[in-house]
């Protein structure tokens, strides 16, 4: 691995545990135990005592809470780490992953 593709990482992997960590603790418990636990709902519902139904609706407004505080923080040139942002996986649509696959120029990355 690159010197730049592993320090990409540790820069995500830092701003994704501030946002976790910045989320209030009723979304942050949800959102560690789904997204790095791994639980499934029910166990996550058992592990904390909520109905699963209340569960994903913290799972989806904790992941909303991240996405809008990612995104003051990166911006819109976020979207500029990802060439494949925009491009369509139907083949009946302009573009696709297998030609970015193919691009030699992002096999450095």
């Amino acid at each position: 691995m690159g010197l730049f593709r592993l320090s990409s990482m540790l820069e995500l992997g830092q701003l994704l545990e501030e946002a976790v960590l910045e989320l209030p603790r009723q979304y942050r418990s949800v959102i560690m135990l789904r997204d790095v636990e791994e639980l499934s709902t029910a166990e996550t519902a058992a592990a904390l005592d909520l109905t699963e139904g209340n569960v994903k609706v913290r799972l989806h407004r904790g992941r909303a809470m991240m996405r809008i505080r990612l995104y003051a923080r990166v911006g819109s040139q976020g979207k500029a780490a990802f060439p494949f942002y925009g491009l369509s996986l139907r083949p009946d649509r302009q573009g696709s992953l297998l030609a970015i696959a193919k691009d030699p120029s992002l096999n450095a990355l």
